[in-house]
């Protein structure tokens, strides 16, 4: 029976406590249900079965949270993630309300896709913890919030759970680290950038993080390069510190969350008299910027292209023709280039076969995007020249993660 916890001990609806007390709290009256707490116009949802927690998320971007952490699990342990996974996940949770269902909506789709075989057990616990884990940090961050526990009966398919004096000493442990990064960094939603260039760095460093320093933030970037997001700040601390590598702040809505790091009044004044570039047009043109091409003959597609890969040092070439395509190329020069296979006059295979045979792009990645699945429409476009293949529709992350696999090879 669903209700507002009304035991003495429990958590009253709209008290205000220390996030680490309520989850105090709950552990010690074994409650049932889920926390929900409110910063800033963010909800942070956490759930309890008997006093242990079962899952945690926030209502800042949950699927493309899921989807970042799912990606990455299957980098991890070289998965073969089925792109229609991604899409059948998005689809089916998108228009729903993270506290319309119980447990939330990416909980529940985690689950499904255990119970359905097309995750194991074991990936999806870790995927759960992942998430977990996350979203716990960015609660405990919260000096104190508003809050109010609505007590459920006993949740079913819960995968893993833990008690949360583990959780949450994991969770400040890790809290304490990006802490200890600061001042120069003070959320690990920044997103890291080459100043000047890199000019001062060996040619080998310069040119592996202007590669990777592209405007994504540590979490993004721990998909691209399959690294832990903590571990990334710390690699690049130093030179962030000696100014070589700038931060622009997390983007929207991602700047809403509490900062690992909060900066006093003598580090606010000095960085108001220094200011570090704040936004990426002041910082590109000292950076390298990757010219991505992208033909098809559906302006709906290339939009969401655009929209997708509107990074800071991106620069997105659209092309609709696919019969002047060709002499388009040639003065653009792109580092990468995408291409829909099914197009009228000149089709991706064919026009993939005549870029070939130019000397200019005989090394520049090639990736065809189409609705087909088959396997022989993958033969057809490895024959052309092609160095990969993405199945429409496709979503942000998996653009993301194709696009950086080769800019990075």
């Amino acid at each position: 029976m669903d209700s507002v916890i009304s035991n003495a001990d429990a958590c009253k609806v709209g008290e205000r406590l220390a996030p680490v007390k309520i989850l105090e709290k709950l552990a010690q009256n074994s409650a049932n249900g889920f926390l929900m707490a409110t910063y800033a116009e963010i909800n942070w949802f956490i759930y309890f079965v008997d006093g242990k927690i079962f899952y945690a998320n926030h209502s800042l971007e949950p699927f493309e949270r899921l989807e970042l952490h799912l990606r990455r699990i299957g980098k991890i342990h070289n998965l073969e993630i089925d792109q229609q996974l991604y899409l059948d996940l998005r689809n089916h949770f998108a228009e729903a309300k993270l506290e319309s269902f119980y447990p939330s909506c990416d909980y529940q789709a985690i689950c499904s896709l255990a119970n359905k075989d097309r995750l194991s057990e074991q990936h999806a616990i870790e995927l759960v913890r992942a998430i977990t884990k996350e979203s716990l940090r960015t609660f405990l961050l919260l000096n104190d919030t508003n809050s109010r526990f609505i007590a459920k009966d006993q949740a079913e398919n819960v995968l893993w759970s833990t008690n949360f004096l583990l959780q949450s000493k994991d969770c400040q442990q890790e809290n304490e680290a990006w802490k200890a990064l600061g001042p120069e960094i003070t959320s690990s939603y920044q997103r890291p950038h080459l100043i000047n260039g890199g000019a001062s760095l060996t040619t080998d460093v310069r040119d592996r993080l202007n590669k990777i320093l592209v405007g994504f933030d540590f979490h993004q970037l721990s998909l691209v390069i399959n690294q832990d997001s903590l571990e990334i700040a710390k690699s690049l601390h130093k030179l962030i510190h000696s100014g070589v590598v700038g931060l622009w702040d997390p983007r929207e809505p991602l700047n809403k969350l509490p900062k690992t790091y909060n900066l006093s009044a003598t580090e606010t004044k000095c960085l108001k008299a220094n200011p570090p570039p704040q936004s990426p047009a002041e910082s590109t043109a000292s950076s390298k910027v990757y010219k991505i091409v992208c033909i098809d003959d559906s302006p709906t597609v290339l939009r969401e292209m655009n929209r997708f890969l509107d990074g800071d040092v991106f620069q997105i070439f659209p092309i609709i023709d696919s019969a002047t395509a060709l002499m388009k190329i040639m003065r653009i020069n792109p580092d990468v280039i995408l291409m829909d296979v099914g197009m009228p006059n000149i089709d991706g295979y064919k026009l993939c076969s005549m870029l070939r045979r130019n000397s200019m792009f005989k090394k520049v990645p090639i990736i065809m995007v189409t609705g087909n699945t088959g396997l022989i429409d993958r033969a057809k476009a490895k024959m052309s020249g092609a160095n990969d293949y993405m199945t429409k529709p496709f979503t942000q992350a998996g653009l993301i993660e194709i696009v950086f696999k080769h800019l990075l090879e």
